[in-house]
């Protein structure tokens, strides 16, 4: 009965056809070809396609992640169904963004640099590696002023398969204080520890979206000058933009994935690709 209710549902969802549209669109009308992009098996996105199942969150959030997806089609059939073409490129960030680009475009340089097609999408942007990243530059041994590909999706983040072997931005907070850190994810022992590699040097005063972080944090280290001077009965006082000298040693035990706002893929300089994945392991601990 419940079967049939679900089915139902889905032949009067318009939602259906307009992701059976992008299916043919987008993706030469190869259903595992969209199901490949998305993340989801191919019989998720199959039922969706042929309106036996509406599509769920997850398969509308990675599709509207597309570069050439108009989200307010997909959601509410306002508009055309199709973007024009970004030109092959990302936006430019001198900052860790706390989320999409496209929801902090006052974060972005206002620059654009080429992408491959795989990662032609809204929800990745470039992060230049400027003076406020010398400690994670020298740990990814990666030279001053290249530019590292991050992704923002949430269908990406939130599986640690996929993230658990590249550099990843973590949002943590300390009282009042937001701070997003580069930071290695492993699950050891069934938790899941962030053991940070770097600290961005401008963290925006005011995100957009909160991201909030109730686990512990472990061997914090606080050099002697800022200890010094402060009251007995005061903690010393947190840098409102901190530096990448401003954490050492810092271990996290992330409480689920929601904490993760970004993971870092690939760097580029010049001409020459690299891989994050295999640069980020060359030195610290595994």
């Amino acid at each position: 009965m419940n079967a049939k209710k679900t089915r139902k549902r889905a032949e009067t969802d318009p939602r259906c056809g307009r992701v059976a549209h992008y299916r043919d669109a987008l993706f030469d009308g190869k259903v595992q070809r969209m199901a490949d992009y998305v993340g989801l098996s191919h019989s998720l996105v199959s039922m969706a396609c042929n309106s036996r199942q509406s599509p769920g969150r997850r398969l509308l959030a990675a599709l509207a992640d597309h570069p050439r997806i108009n989200p307010r089609w997909l959601y509410d059939g306002l508009g055309d169904p199709l973007l024009p073409p970004t030109g092959g490129t990302l936006a430019i960030s001198n900052v860790l963004l706390p989320g999409l680009p496209g929801e902090h475009p006052d974060l972005l340089t206002g620059e654009r640099f080429p992408v491959p097609e795989t990662w032609e999408r809204a929800s990745c942007y470039w992060l230049r590696l400027g003076a406020t990243f010398d400690r994670l530059r020298v740990t990814l041994q990666l030279p001053s002023g290249w530019l590292i590909l991050v992704e923002t999706a949430r269908s990406h983040l939130d599986r640690l398969y996929l993230i658990q072997r590249h550099p990843c931005i973590v949002a943590s907070q300390d009282r009042d204080q937001l701070t997003y850190h580069v930071a290695r994810i492993w699950n050891r022992d069934g938790k899941v520890e962030a053991k940070i590699i770097g600290l961005s040097g401008a963290t925006p005063r005011q995100p957009s979206r909160s991201y909030p972080f109730d686990g512990k944090r472990r061997t914090r280290k606080i050099s002697p000058l800022k200890k010094k001077d402060q009251p007995a009965n005061k903690p010393p006082s947190q840098p409102q933009h901190a530096t990448d000298g401003d954490v050492d040693n810092n271990t996290l035990i992330l409480p689920d994935l929601s904490s993760v706002v970004g993971v870092m893929l690939y760097a580029v300089g010049e001409v020459v690709w690299s891989n994050v994945d295999t640069l980020a392991f060359e030195s610290g601990d595994k």
